[in-house]
């Protein structure tokens, strides 16, 4: 009998790769956002440390001001990255689960096929004993019988 060969291993080669890809992007967007919350708290840290306003003239009150405007602004822009950091790694993860799951779905396909064929091969190998030991059950009757006929069971001789 000819040994197994999953017909769609092709198939399921390319969807292993396409999942590998997939874990690897989410794997990427995951240090991506890690970057983004160490940013957002190297941001408000610099924020909460400023110094607070002791404008003695106009122009520094309006310089400090713009600096703290600045700041807000880059706090702000921080927490937008790691907002849109965490959508990415949502979305990466959703992807990567589902190509794991057409993955899945592939092995017990595979599976399935593998365990018929094996059934197969023993279903074959079985009929294959059963024949050899009728011919050996048919074999020993012509020799013992002379005439051809073995006795049954019943059969006294």
């Amino acid at each position: 009998m000819k040994r197994y060969r999953f017909r769609l291993e092709s198939v399921a080669r390319v969807r292993r790769v396409r999942e590998e890809q997939a874990r690897a992007e989410l794997l990427e967007s995951r240090r991506k956002l890690d970057e983004a919350h160490a940013e957002l708290q190297r941001r408000l840290g610099s924020y909460d440390q400023r110094g607070r306003a002791t404008a003695a003239s106009p122009n520094s009150f309006r310089a400090e001001r713009d600096r703290d405007t600045r700041m807000a602004n880059a706090v702000t822009a921080a927490m937008a990255a790691e907002a849109a950091a965490r959508t990415l790694v949502g979305r990466r993860v959703d992807e990567w689960v589902a190509a794991a799951r057409e993955n899945a779905a592939l092995d017990r396909l595979d599976l399935r096929r593998r365990e018929e064929h094996e059934d197969e091969v023993r279903r074959a190998e079985q009929r294959e004993l059963d024949d050899l030991a009728a011919g050996r059950i048919a074999g020993t009757r012509i020799e013992d019988d002379p005439a051809g006929v073995a006795p049954t069971h019943g059969d006294r001789a």
